[in-house]
C-alpha cells in the first residue's frame, strides 16, 4: 500500500462514484513503482461491485488517463493485468536518498518482472526463507500434554497445612504414593492436590468412626473377628445334667 497514491487517489475529481472507488482501491494495492495488479474478483470484493461494473471502471480510468495497462499479466492464467498509476501518484525519493543502498526487492534488474512481483506476492503463510517451516517436532510441542511433576514433601506439607490434614497424614500420602510409582489405580497420577483432598476424605472418614487413618492398622474395616471356642462352656445350663 503506497499513502502517496491513497492521497493521488482521493484528490481525484470524478463524476461516478464506482469508477473512483475503483481507482481507490487499485491506489490501494500499488507498489512504490505506482504498479499494482489487483484481479476484477478482487476489486469487486472490496468495492461490494459486480464485475462487470469493475471492468466498464477500469476501462473508463484507462480512457481518462488516470491509469495505465502496463500490457504485462499477472497470475497462474496469466488473466490479471498489470496497470501502473501516473508519476504524480508514486512515492517521490528524497534528494539526498541514494537508491544504491536500498536492496532490490525484485532482486536481479534482469529477472522478468512478472516473476518477480509473483515471487514477492507469495503466500506469506507458506515457508520460506524468512519463516521457520513447520516440522512435526513443532506439532508434537504444541499439542504435547503437560508432563505430571511429583511435589516435594515441603508442597505436600504446606498443601495438607492448608486443608487442615495433619502432618503424619501428609507423610503417609507421601510415603505411598513414592511406593507405587505416582499412580491412582493403573493409570499415572495428573493432579495430586487432587489427590491430596481424597486422602483427607478417607482419613477424615476412618478417624471419624475411631481408626487411625485410612491405612493404619486399627482401622474398624481391617481390625480381625475375634471368636471363642470354650470347650468347658456347655450349652446345656444344667451342669449335672451329664452325671445321669
Amino acid at each position: 500500500m503506497s499513502i502517496q497514491a491513497l492521497a493521488w487517489a482521493f484528490d481525484q475529481e470524478m463524476y461516478s462514484s464506482s469508477h473512483k472507488f475503483v481507482l481507490v482501491a487499485l491506489a490501494n494495492y500499488c507498489n512504490p513503482n505506482g504498479m499494482c495488479y489487483p484481479s476484477v474478483a478482487t476489486i469487486g470484493e472490496i468495492t461490494a461491485q459486480s464485475e462487470q461494473t469493475v471492468r466498464s471502471a477500469l476501462t473508463a480510468l484507462v480512457l481518462g488517463n488516470y491509469i495505465k495497462d502496463t500490457g504485462k499479466r499477472f497470475g497462474k492464467t496469466q488473466q490479471v493485468k498489470v496497470y501502473q498509476l501516473p508519476p504524480e501518484a508514486r512515492e517521490k525519493t528524497p534528494k539526498n536518498h541514494s537508491l544504491s543502498k536500498e536492496p532490490n526487492l525484485l532482486g536481479n534488474q534482469d529477472e522478468d518482472p512478472t516473476k518477480a512481483l509473483g515471487r514477492l506476492c507469495e503466500d506469506p503463510k507458506k515457508p520460506g526463507a524468512n519463516q521457520e517451516p513447520v516440522t512435526n517436532n513443532h506439532r508434537k510441542r504444541a499439542a504435547g500434554p503437560t508432563r505430571f511433576q511429583k511435589p516435594t514433601l515441603e508442597q505436600v506439607l504446606a498443601r495438607g497445612e492448608s486443608i487442615a490434614l495433619p502432618r503424619v497424614e501428609c507423610e503417609k500420602f507421601m510415603d505411598y504414593y513414592e511406593a507405587n510409582g505416582w499412580k491412582v489405580g493403573k493409570n499415572s497420577m495428573k493432579v495430586w492436590t487432587s489427590a491430596l483432598a481424597n486422602w483427607k476424605r478417607h482419613w477424615e472418614e476412618y478417624s471419624g468412626s475411631g481408626g487411625q487413618g485410612i491405612n493404619g492398622s486399627d482401622s474398624p474395616s481391617r481390625r480381625p473377628a475375634v471368636r471363642f471356642n470354650r470347650p468347658d462352656v456347655l450349652s446345656d445350663p444344667d451342669p449335672d445334667h451329664a452325671k445321669y
